[in-house]
């Protein structure tokens, strides 16, 4: 971490703990996957451990099933999932305090089809709720202007 974090304000993770975790990057893949999974088994939750390279958190993630749902004027299959994160060790007591006022539950609608490409995302903040939709779909890259 540059710079190094200040271990008064900052308690350090444990060596033995950063071990198994993942990278967020890493996590988003990895929680497609087991939303797969997850649909196919019929089970509803699981979690993740991540790591930033400053704090270790688990990402618990639900999922409520498949329906259909009209997104800017278009009926989607979606895989409807939330998650929140949850601290273990790494955060600062402001971290930790402003969180729970303020940590929101993240509503995702993912495609319902092999991609589970996110086409919407709700999450609750202080003034409101902030919303995230899919701006276009590309079949190609061309498509999409890339």
């Amino acid at each position: 971490v540059t710079p190094p974090d200040n271990r008064a304000k900052r308690p350090a993770v444990e060596a033995a703990l950063k071990l198994n975790p993942v990278d967020p990057l890493t996590a988003f893949m990895i929680s497609r996957q087991k939303i797969k999974e997850s649909l196919l088994k019929g089970e509803d939750k699981f979690s993740i451990n991540m790591y930033d390279g400053r704090r270790l958190s688990s990402l618990d993630f639900t999922i409520h099933g498949r329906s259909e749902r009209t997104i800017k004027k278009k009926i989607h299959k979606v895989v409807k999932v939330t998650f929140k994160r949850k601290p273990i060790e790494g955060y600062t007591k402001n971290e930790l305090r402003r969180m729970k006022k303020e940590e929101p539950v993240l509503t995702l609608y993912l495609s319902d089809d092999e991609y589970l490409l996110p086409i919407k995302a709700d999450a609750d903040a202080p003034l409101g709720v902030a919303v995230i939709l899919l701006e276009k779909e590309c079949a190609t890259m061309e498509e999409c202007g890339a």
